[in-house]
């Protein structure tokens, strides 16, 4: 029975070194995950300023806002043409590599 006592012992700490371990690694992946979604946010917002000032939606890039859904797009208050949309629909889901679902909005204010 006394050897069982240590043996035990030894098998929890392992037990829970490897735990902390694995917390670790999700920690880890979780905020290469985070940095890569942040990365990317930049990405499209860097890429929409670029697109709406070469589209002339825009002049002014410290003061303008916009909104894209899955049904519109909103440049300074004004809902844009189809084309408009469709346009930069397509320039999000090809930096997002995810289409633009219900519910989901692109914006700047």
């Amino acid at each position: 029975m006394n050897k069982l006592i240590p043996t035990l012992g030894v098998l929890l700490f392992s037990v829970t070194g490897s735990f902390a371990q694995t917390n670790n690694d999700q920690s880890m992946r979780d905020d290469t995950v985070a940095t890569a979604m942040i990365q990317m946010n930049a990405d499209l917002h860097k890429s929409f300023e670029a697109r709406l000032i070469r589209e002339k939606l825009i002049s002014d890039v410290s003061n303008y806002t916009y909104d894209l859904t899955s049904e519109k797009f909103v440049v300074n208050g004004k809902p844009q043409p189809e084309k408009v949309h469709k346009a930069f629909l397509a320039l999000y889901e090809s930096i997002a590599k995810t289409p633009m679902t219900a519910g989901k909005h692109l914006r700047k204010q």
